[in-house]
C-alpha cells in the first residue's frame, strides 16, 4: 500500500504480509466482505517488558488477507498492552486504503471490528469519553481513538468471540470470525517469542502522535503523572540513600524496589513471646534501608 510510506515509523509494518495487489482491501471494503480481526500476547516467562498483537483483514469473496504483528518493548507491557497493540494494526491500514482512494463516498460505510477483549471494545466505541487520568496503557488507546476519527467511516467494535476457541472445539468447527481470533492469536505469540530472542522490537513512536512525553530518552506510555512522580521520587530516593552511604547510585537500578513493601512485612520487626523485638540482620538492614534511616 503506497500510503504506508508516508507514515513515519516504518518500523511497524516489518511482520506486514499483504496478498496479491492490494487494491482489493478497498473493494473488499465497498462490498462488505471484509472481516477484521485482531489478538494481543504476553509471556511473562519468557519476558516481562515485551508484548504483541497481531492482526488479520480478510476477505471473505476472494479470500485475500493482509496479516501483521506489532511487537513493543516497554517497562509497561503487559496482556492488556498487547490487545491495543492489535487494533492499531487495522486502524491504520484502513486510514492508509480510504487516504489511497479519496473520492469514494464513505459516509454509508460500516465497518465491524471483532476482538476478545472487552476493554479494548468499550474504548473503542467510546471515542470521545475522558480517560482517567492514571488510565492504564493511556498512550495505546489515545491513538486508537484519534486513528477511529481520522477514517472516514462507521466503525462499530463487537465482542462475540472468546479468546482460545479451539481449546475445546476443532479448528474446523470454528466460525470464521472464531478460526481469525486463533490465528491471530498463534501470530502474536509467534513474532513475540521472535523478537524477545531477536530484540526485535517496534519503534515506539506512532503515526500522528504530535505529543510525545519523554522520561530519560523512554517514552510514557500510562499515567503521565505516575511516570512523573515516579521519576521525581527516584531522584529523591537515590540523594537520600548515597546520601546517608545506604545504597550508591550506581547500585540503585540493582535492587527490585517493586517487591519492597512485601519484603518490609516480612522483615519488620515482631514481638516475640518475651516482649523482645526480632533484630535479626536481614530484618534490620531491610528496615534500615527503606525507613530513611529512622531506625538505626
Amino acid at each position: 500500500m503506497s500510503c504506508l510510506s508516508s507514515y513515519n515509523n516504518q518500523s511497524l509494518w516489518k511482520h506486514l504480509e499483504i496478498d496479491g495487489d492490494d487494491d482489493w482491501l478497498i473493494k473488499s471494503i465497498l462490498q462488505g466482505t471484509i472481516l477484521i480481526s485482531m489478538d494481543g500476547s504476553y509471556m511473562s516467562d519468557l519476558s516481562q517488558s515485551a508484548c504483541s498483537g497481531a492482526f488479520i483483514l480478510h476477505c471473505t469473496e476472494s479470500k485475500q488477507e493482509m496479516r501483521g504483528c506489532l511487537v513493543d518493548e516497554s517497562h509497561q507491557a503487559d496482556n492488556y498492552r498487547g490487545e491495543f497493540l492489535g487494533a492499531l494494526g487495522p486502524l491504520l491500514l484502513l486510514r492508509a486504503a480510504f487516504m489511497a482512494n479519496p473520492q469514494v463516498d464513505c459516509s454509508h460505510i460500516r465497518l465491524e471490528l471483532y476482538y476478545d477483549n472487552k476493554g479494548v471494545v468499550t474504548h473503542g466505541n467510546q471515542v470521545d469519553a475522558v480517560l482517567k487520568p492514571d488510565q492504564v496503557q493511556a498512550d495505546l488507546i489515545r491513538l486508537m481513538r484519534t486513528y477511529t476519527r481520522l477514517i472516514p467511516a462507521q466503525l462499530q467494535w463487537i465482542h462475540n468471540v472468546h479468546g482460545h476457541s479451539d481449546a475445546n472445539t476443532p479448528f474446523a468447527q470454528l466460525t470464521i470470525i472464531q478460526q481469525l481470533n486463533v490465528r491471530c492469536d498463534q501470530l502474536a505469540k509467534w513474532y513475540l517469542v521472535r523478537a524477545i530472542r531477536t530484540g526485535d522490537y517496534i519503534d515506539p513512536t506512532f503515526p500522528d502522535e504530535d505529543i510525545v512525553l519523554s522520561i530519560n530518552s523512554e517514552k510514557v506510555r500510562s499515567s503521565t503523572k505516575k511516570a512523573v512522580y515516579k521519576h521525581w521520587g527516584k531522584q529523591a530516593a537515590q540523594d537520600l540513600f548515597s546520601r546517608r552511604d545506604k545504597v550508591p547510585r550506581e547500585s540503585f537500578d540493582l535492587i527490585h524496589w517493586e517487591i519492597m513493601p512485601k519484603v518490609m512485612i516480612k522483615a519488620s520487626p515482631k514481638p516475640s513471646k518475651t516482649g523482645s523485638q526480632d533484630t535479626s540482620p536481614t530484618s534490620t538492614a531491610v528496615i534500615d534501608i527503606c525507613h530513611d534511616g529512622s531506625h538505626q
